[in-house]
């Protein structure tokens, strides 16, 4: 093996090793730093024994001790603790996506239907916010899924063999990342 391949493997372990090595719930604290090291944690002062938590909006993650965003249907008891999903609030003591959104894929996505827009086509600065949807040019404008999407549940969903623009940045980038990297490690 190359010396420098062999070099990135092994600054990758010890960098991955140095953030295994710091767990949630086991951490002693006092309200200060200790939890530093621990993304997402804080100093959980309440018990006798403190020991770091996962601030709001965040979960321990069982597999590698560390904090994950709480995702959909994940349990709570306020809205802050949803705070890890956009848009999400506390519903029935789980997380769900709020007024006016409709979980799509993990996330909350803004419904199209009865959004209206003021500039039709071109200017959809309100139906930016909305994956895959556009202004209509009608009479009274709307946000409307826009060609290559449907709607399903208010959420505009790419049919098969669409793109999104994420998707096609995507392909651009990845190839492009593999060369540099390549050209690194010459």
């Amino acid at each position: 093996m190359d010396v420098k391949v062999c070099l990135v493997f092994l600054l990758l372990s010890v960098i991955t090793t140095e953030i295994a090595q710091a767990a949630v719930s086991t951490t002693p604290c006092t309200v200060g730093d200790e939890c530093d090291d621990i993304e997402y944690a804080e100093c959980d002062a309440d018990p006798t024994t403190p020991v770091c938590k996962c601030k709001d909006g965040y979960k321990e993650n069982n597999e590698d001790d560390s904090c994950v965003a709480k995702e959909l249907t994940d349990t709570c008891s306020g809205d802050a603790e949803c705070s890890g999903v956009e848009f999400a609030v506390c519903t029935g003591g789980k997380c769900a996506c709020g007024d006016k959104y409709a979980p799509n894929k993990g996330v909350c996505n803004q419904v199209v239907t009865d959004a209206t827009c003021a500039d039709p086509p071109g200017n959809d600065v309100e139906c930016a916010n909305i994956e895959n949807a556009e202004c209509s040019d009608a009479n009274v404008p709307i946000c409307v899924c826009k060609t290559g999407a449907t709607e399903n549940n208010g959420v505009c969903e790419l049919e098969n063999g669409a793109a999104s623009a994420t998707a096609m940045i995507g392909l651009v980038f990845f190839p492009l990342m593999i060369i540099l990297i390549d050209k690194l490690l010459m």
